[in-house]
């Protein structure tokens, strides 16, 4: 069963919205934009594409209430995270470039990539 950010709650969605950082502090203004935000299964991390003001694209993970936030990859093109693995240790995520195929990488949450193979074609 698929986790959404919404299903965590109002107030992690706002959290989120937002960009809080420690709760009770001032609320910082977003530097980058966030995008397609999925709770780990357990609810302990959020995994999220962020893009700034430089040509990189990156998959951030923080705690559910903005809290933590760091990098576990960063790229030149569109990172996209898909879905956390059922043990909630890697990220499946997606990587796009304009002109170029598209790219799967299991991201764990330490950092390290496995590509995920393409299929081979038997229709040419």
């Amino acid at each position: 069963m698929k986790r959404s950010l919404a299903a965590a709650g109002p107030l992690i969605l706002a959290l989120f919205l937002l960009g809080c950082g420690e709760a009770g502090g001032e609320v910082p203004r977003p530097s980058g934009a966030e995008t397609d935000p999925i709770l780990s299964p357990d609810g302990t991390y959020l995994a999220y594409g962020r893009s700034d003001a430089s040509p990189f694209h990156g998959l951030y993970v923080s705690r559910p209430d903005g809290t933590q936030p760091r990098v576990l990859y960063r790229d030149s093109g569109l990172v996209l995270p898909l879905e956390w693995t059922p043990d909630g240790r890697y990220i499946l995520t997606r990587i796009s470039w304009p002109g170029r195929p598209a790219r799967l990488l299991l991201v764990s949450l330490e950092g390290s990539l496995r590509l995920i193979p393409e299929p081979e074609r038997t229709d040419l």
